[in-house]
C-alpha cells in the first residue's frame, strides 16, 4: 500500500501495509458483478445493494456512479494499478478525476494484490459495459430534419420542430415532428407527424 484511496471491498493489514479484502464489503462486489454479467441494470442492482443494508464508506447508499467506478476498477481482479489519473492542472493546482494518463505511463501489476473477483468475471463486466457504450453513441446518431420550421402547426399556428425518442420495451426509435408549443408542454393538441 502507498497511500491513497482504498478501494470499496479491500483493507490495509496494519502490520504488513498490503492489501487484504474486506470480506463483508466483498460480498457486495462481487453481487454487483454477477448481476451486472446477468444484465442486470443499475438500479436494480441499487436496489439490491439497499436490501442488503449496503453503504459506502461515507454510509451513504451508492449511486450509479460508484458502481460504474466499481465495475471498471482492475484492483478488484487482483490488478494494481498506481499513477492513473493525470497531474494537477498548473493554472488550477486541481485534478480532473476523469482524465486518466496512458497505460506506459502508468504502474500496472497483475496478480499484485488479491483478487476479489476472477477475470473472466471482470472482462465480461468490460464487455458489457463496451457494448452499452456503443448502444448509447448509436442513439445519439444526429437526425436530419429538413422541413423544421416549414410545417406549421394546424391547431395554433406554431412550427413544427424535428424530435427523437425511444419508446416500447425495444427501446424503439421514433423519428417525428412536433409543434413546438407541445415541446413547451403547452396544450396544442396537434398529433405528431411521422418523418
Amino acid at each position: 500500500y502507498t497511500g491513497g484511496y482504498v478501494p470499496y471491498g479491500f483493507k490495509i493489514n496494519p502490520e504488513t501495509k498490503k492489501y487484504e479484502i474486506n470480506e463483508s464489503e466483498a460480498e457486495n462486489i462481487r453481487l454487483i458483478f454477477k448481476m451486472y454479467n446477468d444484465k442486470k441494470g443499475y438500479t436494480e442492482i441499487l436496489r439490491a445493494l439497499d436490501e442488503n443494508g449496503a453503504r459506502s464508506r461515507t454510509g451513504k447508499p451508492f449511486s450509479k456512479e460508484s458502481l460504474c467506478d466499481m465495475l471498471s476498477n482492475q484492483k478488484y481482479k487482483g490488478t494494481y494499478v498506481y499513477g492513473k489519473l493525470s497531474s494537477k492542472q498548473p493554472d488550477t493546482g486541481k485534478r480532473n478525476s476523469h482524465s486518466y494518463k496512458s497505460e506506459e505511463e502508468m504502474v500496472i501489476i497483475p496478480h499484485g494484490i488479491p483478487a476479489i473477483i476472477d477475470e473472466k468475471t471482470f472482462d465480461e463486466a468490460q464487455k458489457r459495459k463496451e457494448a452499452n457504450k456503443k448502444g448509447t453513441r448509436s442513439r445519439r446518431e444526429k437526425e436530419t430534419y429538413l422541413l423544421t420550421g416549414l410545417i406549421v402547426c394546424g391547431e395554433c399556428g406554431h412550427a413544427f420542430t424535428g424530435n427523437r425518442r425511444f419508446a416500447g420495451r425495444n427501446k424503439t426509435k421514433y423519428v417525428t415532428y412536433r409543434c413546438t408549443n407541445h415541446n413547451k408542454g403547452e396544450k396544442c393538441m396537434c398529433k405528431e407527424v411521422n418523418k
